[in-house]
């Protein structure tokens, strides 16, 4: 596992445990990031509609970037946003 792949793990890893704490709108980011970063990107199952708009809305906006620009968007978004590096 490269460096950035153990970092990316790291602040998932963070995010997971501050779900709770942590704005909707950050979290559909994060979501969009996360997303983007697998292997498959994959569309939100249609389960719970509104829900799956606003995670469609948050993939949308995010465009099609790279693993690498996914995985180094959603760090940046944990580091900046929610303090990351700094707890």
């Amino acid at each position: 596992m490269n460096e950035l792949d153990q970092h990316f793990k790291k602040a998932y890893e963070f995010v997971n445990e501050h779900v709770d704490l942590i704005p909707k709108d950050t979290l559909l980011r994060l979501y969009a990031c996360y997303k983007n970063a697998r292997p498959q990107r994959e569309n939100p199952k249609k389960v719970r509609n509104l829900i799956n708009a606003f995670k469609s809305n948050a993939l949308l906006q995010l465009g099609y970037i790279s693993k690498e620009d996914a995985k180094k968007t959603y760090i940046n978004i944990v580091d900046n946003e929610l303090g990351y590096l700094r707890s």
